[in-house]
């Protein structure tokens, strides 16, 4: 993937721990690819860093 965060080589893309999963009543697109549309959101928490990301995609999350 080299679209969004996937595209940042200082962003982590390993090591995020799913919080929850959300409905997001409508369609938005995902935060890390930045291409995805996504109806579900998956809230991603990286540990060592801080850093939280609330509404991605299941196919960003699972590589996440």
């Amino acid at each position: 993937m080299t679209t969004g965060h996937w595209a940042e080589p200082d962003f982590p893309h390993k090591g995020w721990v799913i919080e929850g999963i959300y409905d997001l009543l409508k369609i938005q697109v995902c935060e890390m690819c930045k291409v995805q549309p996504i109806r579900y959101g998956y809230d991603m928490y990286h540990p060592a860093t801080g850093r939280r990301l609330f509404w991605v995609g299941c196919d960003c999350a699972e590589h996440m």
